[in-house]
């Protein structure tokens, strides 16, 4: 746990292990396969909830889904499914269940093509694009939270650029954004 109270945060948090989140994982880069899996997973459960909610059932999903290991998720089948839809220390949501074992056979087939998960993800990272400067929050940290933010959601798939104002998921799965990269920009203009 965090043993920083002294320091400015992003958003107001009390709970101990939203301040941990802040302090040791919010904003840091994942470089490596397995934790952009499990994050993305994760945050595909997070939608519509409060990320709070996410962080507290953690660990009840890591031990769900095998540890987010994408070799153990893929074999998952409808017996799988039944008994997560089951458990009440997950976010019980079909669909959500069936994205993270579809991803997870789509990061094997990634691996498979030669182009794993990280490899992918990391060649939409912005020219320059280095770790987060400071520890310590405020406009510095919002605005290159923000940026951060905007490419990694337009580099996994789960948001395109704007059109006319509005953001559209055009990637159902991982796979989506590896057949058809050429939708997604890699410039940086969608960062203004």
């Amino acid at each position: 746990m965090s043993k920083s109270p002294e320091l400015q945060r992003c958003w107001p948090a009390t709970d101990p292990l939203y301040v941990a989140y802040h302090d040791e994982e919010w904003g840091r880069p994942i470089a490596e396969e397995h934790g952009l899996y499990e994050r993305f997973c994760l945050e595909g459960f997070q939608s519509g909830l409060s990320w709070l909610t996410i962080l507290r059932k953690r660990e009840n999903f890591r031990r769900a889904f095998a540890e987010f290991e994408p070799e153990a998720v893929a074999r998952f089948g409808e017996k799988d499914v039944v008994r997560l839809l089951g458990d009440a220390g997950i976010v019980r949501h079909r669909g959500k269940i069936e994205a993270a074992i579809a991803n997870a056979r789509g990061v094997l087939e990634l691996r498979e093509a030669g182009t794993p998960l990280h490899q992918l993800v990391w060649s939409y990272a912005p020219e320059g694009y280095g770790p987060p400067r400071t520890r310590a929050c405020g406009p510095r940290c919002r605005r290159a939270a923000s940026s951060t933010t905007t490419w990694r959601r337009a580099g996994c798939g789960t948001t395109s650029s704007t059109k006319g104002g509005q953001r559209g998921c055009e990637a159902t799965s991982l796979l989506d954004l590896y057949d058809s990269s050429s939708r997604f920009s890699r410039s940086k203009s969608f960062l203004n």
